[in-house]
């Protein structure tokens, strides 16, 4: 009797030992998923600015910056998806990072929507949408540190080796 509850406690052990192992290996994946998803969708982020900084600042017009969208937009995966379901099943604390990569999103939006309204009106002008541009740049970086770092916090809460993790 003794060797069977012992066979059966070491078998239940084993297998919760195993099944959280397996869980922190899947989410481990699933955050190198999401640190590649991110840094993806900042690079596409922050290029598809550079053609509307380049009318703002006068070098070319806004019929070229579009040309130029339309062109990078037929090869663009949609990373952002991609984020947003990675964080909301699997990683919720990281919300707080998501929020502040949209609202720098939804600024840099808001700039480059004035100034193709602006630049309908009064055609190619000075302004200071591109200082604005510049300074939603600015805080995609800064953005893009923090999120990193709290990935790596996470990776390493996980079970990852380096210091340096994710």
């Amino acid at each position: 009797m003794t060797i069977a509850a012992s066979g059966v406690v070491s078998g239940v052990v084993t297998f919760r030992l195993n099944s959280g192992r397996d869980a922190r290996r899947m989410r481990r994946e699933k955050l190198e998923r999401l640190f590649l998803a991110h840094t993806a969708f900042v690079g596409q982020l922050g290029v598809s600015w550079f053609p509307y900084m380049k009318v703002m600042d006068g070098s070319i017009s806004y019929n070229d910056a579009l040309d130029m969208t339309i062109k990078r937009e037929a090869d663009r995966e949609r990373h952002l998806e991609t984020i947003e379901m990675l964080v909301a099943l699997y990683f919720p604390e990281l919300s707080r990072g998501l929020e502040e990569l949209t609202a720098i999103r939804d600024v840099a939006a808001a700039t480059i929507s004035a100034h193709k309204e602006a630049y309908k009106r009064v055609g190619p002008h000075p302004t200071k949408a591109l200082e604005k541009l510049k300074n939603s740049s600015i805080e995609l970086d800064e953005h893009t540190v923090r999120f990193r770092s709290e990935m790596a916090k996470l990776a390493q809460a996980l079970g990852a080796r380096s210091k340096y993790a994710a």
